[in-house]
């Protein structure tokens, strides 16, 4: 409905999903580079492993 009330919304909307999936992007990089630090510091691998797989 925000972008039906005005179609000058349509670029401030599109500029939003970029800025979500941008921020979703960073935090898989911050979660590839916890799972490499937990492998070089402790040996485990837990990068196909479910949340209540890791203890």
């Amino acid at each position: 409905t925000f972008i039906m009330e005005d179609a000058r919304n349509i670029g401030f909307a599109v500029n939003i999903v970029l800025i979500i999936k941008a921020f979703e992007r960073i935090g898989e990089h911050a979660q590839n580079l916890a799972e490499y630090v937990l492998y070089q510091v402790a040996g485990t691998d837990v990068r196909h492993q479910a949340e209540h797989q890791i203890s």
